[in-house]
């Protein structure tokens, strides 16, 4: 899986899908929001436009619509 941060100081990611999206899925931790076109092989981060701190925590829950 290409494009995601190092597993390691990573808190646990928190995924979400949307039915009329094949293969779209999202994942948020405490490196940011990520997505991946391909089923999860190849993912891009997302800018959130927050500063890093805001996210040091983790993420609880992570809400996916579709486009």
């Amino acid at each position: 899986m290409s494009g995601l941060p190092s597993a390691k100081g990573t808190t646990a990611s928190r995924f979400a899908t949307h039915v009329s999206e094949p293969g779209v899925i999202h994942a948020a931790n405490n490196r940011g929001l990520f997505r991946s076109d391909d089923g999860g092989r190849s993912w891009k981060a997302l800018d959130l436009g927050l500063q890093e701190s805001r996210i040091t925590d983790g993420v609880t829950a992570l809400s996916c619509l579709a486009e």
